[in-house]
């Protein structure tokens, strides 16, 4: 059984006896710019750990994996199986000297050339850069004590976005993006990103790159000049400070939505103090306003949302749906909600408005009378707990 251990920068080797169960990064020789204050502990599935394992797997939920809360019977089952220690598997806890336990760590693939691994922290204790020194801490575990490892890789969720950009800050390298790969639940999926680095990426602490449009090389090109359109650059929805200057402008251009003085003033006000997502225009001008809401640690709720009327169409909304829910799951928040005007009314505008939050998977749960007689309220709910993608 192939079993990794703590090695000095000048000695490279394969343990099959496990010698060591501790791995500190200060043996491991590489050094990083700021503090590294996590250590990867080896952990025993079949005796000491089994417990401590199955408590951690079963206490935390991880929105972004495949097996995002599994059960008891879940764990043993795959402990059984080596999941989480054989030829091909080894896993360790990630230990930090003030916090304690953090998360697991578990290798895959170890055989191959060509190893992943599966990362899950504590949901206590995301969110503080625990991820990031974990990754550099596993990489150099692999690479200095797997001779024959090439290359590591991971792959997540396109939504994940803080898993993304600790591959982006250990200098890993993404490779691949699958379109609608990762199911989700309800029939729908989301694309997977597939990230890696090589040994020469981490023995240089240099970033190898390569051509993505790689056929486009003179004898496959042909004479022939092929109009291209340039795509549009994806708007960029980022919580800022509050703007209640820009959430009055906005309800200014939307008197169709919003042309209530009294409600429209309680919008203003609570931009003053609530949680805000903005998205702007190159030239810095603010076209899409979210007020988040929350209400309890499991569940936040849309409080306002509008976009300017001349960028309706445009996908602005949708990044700032899209950048909220991602934000809110890394924080450990199970449910979203929103209220907008309900069916029974007949305004086009908020048919619009409902058929938006439909494709981004909201459901309505139901319709009040909570704005007054005339004024339906419908509340709409979405989960934020991805499904597994092998139940």
């Amino acid at each position: 059984m192939r079993r990794l251990r703590s090695v000095t920068s000048n000695e490279l080797a394969i343990d099959n006896r496990g010698v060591s169960d501790d791995v500190d990064l200060s043996t491991t020789g590489r050094q990083y710019r700021g503090p590294m204050p996590v250590r990867l502990t080896r952990l025993e599935p079949y005796d000491v750990d089994r417990s401590a394992l199955i408590d951690f797997l079963t206490r935390n939920s991880f929105p972004f994996h495949a097996h995002s809360r599994p059960t008891v019977t879940d764990i043993e089952q795959r402990i059984a199986a080596g999941t989480f220690r054989d030829e091909d598997n080894d896993s360790y806890w990630i230990e930090h000297h003030d916090l304690g336990r953090v998360g697991i760590f578990r290798f895959e693939d170890l055989q191959d050339g060509n190893p992943m691994f599966d990362l899950r922290l504590s949901s206590r204790f995301r969110g503080r850069g625990l991820g990031e020194q974990a990754l550099k801490a596993a990489t150099d575990l692999l690479f200095s004590t797997m001779p024959h490892a090439n290359r590591f890789e991971g792959q997540t969720r396109a939504d994940n976005v803080a898993m993304r950009k600790i591959f982006v800050n250990c200098g890993w390298l993404k490779e691949a993006h699958y379109r609608e790969a990762w199911p989700i639940g309800g029939g729908e999926h989301v694309a997977t990103v597939g990230y890696s680095i090589l040994r020469r990426d981490w023995d240089n602490e240099q970033l190898t790159t390569f051509d993505w449009n790689d056929l486009q090389t003179p004898e496959n090109r042909s004479d022939a000049v092929t109009p291209t359109v340039s795509a549009k650059k994806p708007w960029q929805a980022i919580k800022s400070k509050p703007d209640p200057k820009a959430v009055e402008q906005i309800l200014a251009t939307l008197p169709e939505w919003f042309g209530q003085p009294e409600s429209n003033a309680e919008y203003i006000e609570a931009a003053t103090t609530m949680e805000t997502w903005t998205v702007r225009t190159e030239a810095g001008t603010v076209i899409g306003v979210t007020l988040i809401n929350h209400h309890f640690a499991e569940a936040a709720e849309i409080h306002f949302t509008a976009v300017t009327k001349t960028h309706h169409g445009q996908g602005v909304g949708t990044s700032m749906i899209s950048a909220i829910e991602a934000d809110l799951r890394q924080r450990g928040v199970l449910m979203l909600t929103v209220k907008t005007l309900g069916s029974s009314h007949p305004d086009p505008g908020y048919a619009r408005t409902r058929q938006f939050y439909r494709k981004h998977g909201f459901i309505p749960l139901e319709e009040t009378t909570l704005w007054g007689e005339g004024t339906p309220c419908l509340v709409m709910v979405k989960s934020l707990v991805a499904e597994s993608a092998n139940p």
